[in-house]
Formats: structure tokens, sequence, C-alpha cells
């Protein structure tokens, strides 16, 4: 299991001695997949192709509740109260962003837009993880001027999020 979830990752992994490849955030459907596989051999049984790269293109959705929800059992209060907590502290980080880039401190971009990646992918916010990546590896490279221009749009994933969080969660406060 790694974070490193950028396409080539599974290659390099299994071909560093990695029996197989999971990335954050978890897929419950495919950590079973993959457990069944791997005991179905231990045992002897039958199993499947190997597992998906769950990496691969595919439509980048704004909010995935059904990920969210698999990866908090359904408990739709608990879905409430994670969705709360990332709406009512992701403003903040994008401000320290925003500051960091104003001043040129790329380490802290770097470690800024990597905490909003994993926050954003924790409530299934793959639009706007996917920004946030991009962030990330601009401030990685030191490209200031890359962030920069990419802020607004980090700014207008997260407005989108929201606004689909608010429509399709009970349990929400108004921060």
């Amino acid at each position: 299991m790694t974070a490193r979830a950028m396409q080539g990752d599974r290659q390099k992994c299994l071909e560093s001695g990695m029996n197989d490849y999971l990335s954050k955030p978890i897929d419950s459907g495919l950590l079973a997949k993959t457990l069944e596989q791997w005991l179905a051999q231990e045992t002897g049984g039958s199993h499947d192709e190997p597992a998906p790269d769950n990496t691969q293109a595919r439509e980048v959705p704004i909010f995935d509740k059904a990920a969210l929800a698999d990866r908090l059992m359904g408990d739709e209060e608990s879905i409430g109260m994670v969705i709360n907590t990332f709406l009512e502290s992701t403003p903040q980080q994008i401000e320290a962003l925003t500051g960091h880039a104003g001043v040129g401190n790329t380490e802290s971009v770097h470690q800024q837009a990597h905490s909003i990646k994993g926050a954003a992918a924790a409530v299934g916010g793959e639009a706007m993880r996917r920004v946030a990546f991009e962030i990330e590896k601009a401030g990685r490279a030191g490209d200031m001027e890359r962030v920069k221009t990419m802020i607004p749009q980090l700014q207008d994933r997260f407005a989108e999020l929201k606004r689909n969080m608010k429509s399709e969660v009970a349990y929400l406060r108004e921060p």
C-alpha cells in the first residue's frame, strides 16, 4: 500500500519487489478484491486476474459521495462530521497556501498543497485533489508562477465541491 498514485507508479512499485499495489485513498472494493486474490493463492484456491491499476484515466467527479460513504461504512452522521471539518478547515488551508506562494516559500507551498490534496482525496473531492496535486508538483519544482495561476482554480474546485456536498449530504452545518 502506498500514497504514490501517479501514472506509472504501479509498475515502478511492482518492479521494485512489491507483491501488489494499492494507493490511497483506499477503495474498499479494490482492497477486498486484492485480499481475496492473495488469500486464494495462500490457500491454493483459484483467483481472478490481478487487481486493475486504480490510477487509470477516468471521469473526474467533483464529489464522490459513494467513495466517502464506503470509507465511512455508510454512516451518514460520520460523513457529515468529516465534511463539516473539511469545509471549515479548507479555506484557512487555501489562505495559507496563497500566503506561502506570495512570499515564494516553495517548501511550504509543496507541504500545504500536499495537505490539501490529501484532505480532498479523503472526502471524495477528486477534481479538487487533482488541482492540489498539480500545485504540489509546481511547488516542488519551484514554479511559483504556475502555483499562483492555479490557486484560483483550486478555489473554484473547492467552491464546486462545497456546493455538491451541501446538495447531497445531511448533517452539514453552515460554516
